[in-house]
């Protein structure tokens, strides 16, 4: 069957390109008064053909004609009244003929069939009987000219398949794939050959036929699936020396030998490790010979003193006489961190570049979080993840609605808990990766994050439950809501009755928490920059209570999808958003239960911007307990690096405090805050910290006001608007309300 019936005009004269087989049915449409579909068929001499053409009632009424090579009429076959035109002919030679469907002043669908009164072994649709399973071949006869037999076949998707000739006397053999009577050829092949790689599992129907139209004769015909290409990740070490070079080698291993070659497009990519700076990138067709049963790509690394361990991806694609079984794999450069620092030993500490770049490793030698309790108010801990269970304290563990014994996952969708906690304080056991803060105790806090009025019950509860505990990780946020087309901003709003007795709760969490120092509480800013979101929006973000943190990723830029606002205190690691080797790696509900089918997962979100922030507070509170929530955003503010220097305006504020200057924050983008968070240098000012604890007791307020009606001009989202207050002493956080 051709591959066009369906889909295209067919042309109404001999110019077509449409045939029929002489056991098959082809689909087509009179669209206008005026339009004629002619259709070659081929027919063997002394050989009786039966023609049908059938329509719907109320469709097509038409005229079914044949023509000889030469266009003239050899007969005619009128539909009465929608039935079915029939019409029968034995040529007495074997040549081309047309048979042309017309609408008789009707329009509309048909259907167009033929049969012969020789013996044929198999129908040409998707009724046959005939199967051919994989590994085996199936034979048989194009008995007359324009024969064809049809076998079906069971595929799967991604798999490529082999149909090939290996005996007979058919000299043309045409084969083509079909996945049934109406729809249009998906491959063909006039040499006896036909590679398919089907794009999804099912059934397929082959359609064996002479490719010319000429020819009869016998056949045999097998099905067999091309061999797999595989690749597998490598690792090089370059070493640190200037100009120091080391290659990694990737395998490329196809499943079985073939004799023919074999082709595979392979491009790496960049992820942590950058080509021409890292590595030399590639980009090549490769052949596997036939015979054979591998080759090798060889790539270059670079040497350098990057600490972390970077990588690149390797990708198969677009190859031939095979199916890529691995369609990616990973090259990995090995990073060199000072040797005398006494890392821990767990294998994916290397991949974990966030700790790297906020200088966690060094912090370590002052700090790891012991004594101090981590509450992480979210969809709840995986126990039985190995790398959370010894840091997990179950006992403390709470359900936010009842405040009843809970913490651990409750639906299947409840992995974001457990993601979290990783980042904050997986276990320093020799095995998977190690939190920020290794030795914290981890309290679990469960809701399942779904917005309706027992969230914001959950939410209250969370932070009176929080004040025994010394810090809150809150990754989450009302800002997503954007993401659904309605303009949510706002809602979480102090003043709304339905969320006062929450912010009501947080400041108490603020005032008596620690015994009255105020429990840290670390909020992320959202992933909803492309949506227009803002945290100055959110008064879960906006509040002077919270540390609000932004995201950047592994180069140090700002992350694109990272809320920005004026409120963002500083900002950490927290991916590009492409869940590879330059996201977050943490830990994953067990087995196939989380996001991935392991117990790790690469992951992108402020969601683990916060609990790096959340870790490093943890290690600031083991160096010196006594300091105030007051004090830790001043620390953390202080010490924050500048980051994406080559974006917006870097400025300093009008502080004196700070080395006798002001604190940087970049006045345009406002996406990272007062920078980056620098965990050593958190740690070490901390541990010198010496003045009295800042808290809500020892806080002064200022409230000044102003009243003034600002128009916003046209195309503008700015209005000018001026105001200015002198105080003094120290004013670390500022608010203004605009109505």
């Amino acid at each position: 069957m051709p591959n066009f019936e369906s889909l295209i005009d067919v042309p109404g004269s001999g110019a077509t390109n449409a045939y029929l087989e002489s056991s098959g049915v082809v689909f087509g449409n009179v669209s206008t008064l005026f339009d004629t579909d002619w259709y070659r068929i081929s027919m063997s001499a002394g050989v009786s053909y039966s023609f049908y053409l059938l329509s719907n009632v109320g469709g097509l009424n038409g005229s079914l004609y044949l023509r000889d090579a030469n266009g003239f009429v050899l007969g005619r076959q009128n539909q009465i009244n929608y039935g079915v035109a029939t019409f029968t002919y034995t040529p007495t030679s074997s040549a081309w003929f047309y048979l042309d469907v017309e609408g008789n002043g009707t329009v509309g669908s048909y259907a167009l069939a033929a049969k012969n009164s020789y013996f044929d072994d198999y129908q040409a649709d998707d009724t046959t009987t005939s199967v051919i399973a994989l590994g085996t071949s199936k034979s048989g006869n194009i008995e007359t000219l324009s024969d064809a037999d049809w076998h079906k076949v069971n595929l799967l998707a991604g798999h490529t398949y082999i149909f090939q000739k290996t005996a007979g006397t058919l000299s043309d053999m045409g084969l083509e794939i079909y996945t049934g009577n109406t729809q249009s050829a998906l491959a063909a092949s006039s040499s006896g050959k036909l590679i398919f790689t089907p794009a999804s599992s099912g059934a397929y129907f082959l359609d064996v036929n002479s490719s010319s139209g000429r020819y009869t004769g016998s056949y045999s015909v097998s099905l067999t699936e091309a061999p797999r290409i595989t690749i597998t990740s490598t690792k090089a070490d370059p070493g640190t020396t200037a100009g120091g070079t080391a290659t990694l080698t990737f395998n490329l291993t196809l499943s079985n030998a073939v004799p023919y070659d074999v082709t595979v497009q392979v491009d790496t990519g960049d992820q942590t490790a950058v080509a021409g700076r890292d590595y030399s990138g590639f980009h090549n067709l490769i052949t596997i010979p036939a015979g054979s049963t591998s080759a090798n790509v060889n790539v270059t690394a670079f040497a350098s003193n990057s600490l972390p361990t970077r990588g690149f991806d390797i990708k198969l694609s677009n190859a031939t006489g095979a199916s890529i079984d691995t369609s990616k794999a990973y090259g990995y450069i090995t990073g060199h961190p000072p040797a005398d620092l006494g890392l821990p030993t767990d294998p994916y500490l290397e991949l974990q570049w966030y700790i790297y770049t906020t200088r966690t490793e060094f912090a370590w030698k002052l700090a790891t979080g012991k004594g101090v309790k981590v509450g992480v108010f979210d969809q709840g801990i995986d126990n039985t993840n190995t790398d959370l269970s010894s840091n997990d304290n179950v006992s403390l563990g709470k359900a936010a609605y009842s405040l009843a014994a809970g913490g651990g996952p409750v639906t299947s969708s409840d992995n974001h808990g457990t993601m979290v906690s990783g980042v904050i304080a997986a276990a320093r056991d020799g095995k998977g990766i190690v939190g920020v803060a290794y030795d914290a105790t981890l309290v679990p806090i469960y809701s399942p994050l779904q917005l309706n009025s027992q969230y914001l019950t959950e939410i209250k509860n969370a932070f009176v439950y929080a004040k025994s505990l010394d810090v809150l990780n809150n990754s989450w946020g009302f800002g997503n809501l954007l993401e659904s087309g309605t303009n949510w901003a706002f809602l979480d709003n102090k003043n709304d009755p339905r969320f006062a007795p929450a912010f009501a709760a947080l400041k108490d969490l603020a005032t008596s928490g620690r015994g009255g120092l105020g429990t840290i509480v670390v909020q992320s800013a959202g992933n909803s920059f492309a949506v227009g979101d803002d945290t100055n929006l959110h008064n879960f973000q906006n509040n002077r209570y919270t540390i609000t943190v932004g995201a950047t990723d592994y180069f140090g830029n700002s992350a694109s999808f990272s809320t920005t606002g004026a409120s963002i205190l500083v900002s950490a690691p927290g991916g590009a958003g492409n869940r590879d080797l330059g996201s977050i790696l943490t830990t994953d509900r067990t087995g196939a239960s989380g996001e991935s089918n392991g117990d790790y997962v690469f992951i992108d979100g402020t969601s683990f911007s916060s609990p790096i922030v959340s870790g490093i507070v943890a290690l600031m509170l083991q160096a010196n307990p006594s300091l105030g929530y007051r004090d830790v955003q001043q620390i953390l503010a202080y010490t924050a690096r500048r980051i994406d220097t080559d974006v917006g305006s870097w400025a300093y504020n009008g502080s004196n405090d700070w080395n006798g200057g002001g604190m940087h924050f970049n006045s345009l983008t406002h996406a990272t805050g007062f920078g980056q968070v620098d965990a050593l240098a958190a740690v070490r000012l901390a541990a010198s910290w010496a003045e009295p604890a800042k808290t809500v007791a020892n806080t002064k307020e200022i409230i000044l006001s102003k009243t003034e009606f600002v128009p916003i001009p046209d195309n503008s989202i700015r209005g000018p608007f001026d105001f200015s207050a002198k105080t003094h002493g120290s004013v670390p956080a500022t608010s203004l309300v605009v109505f």
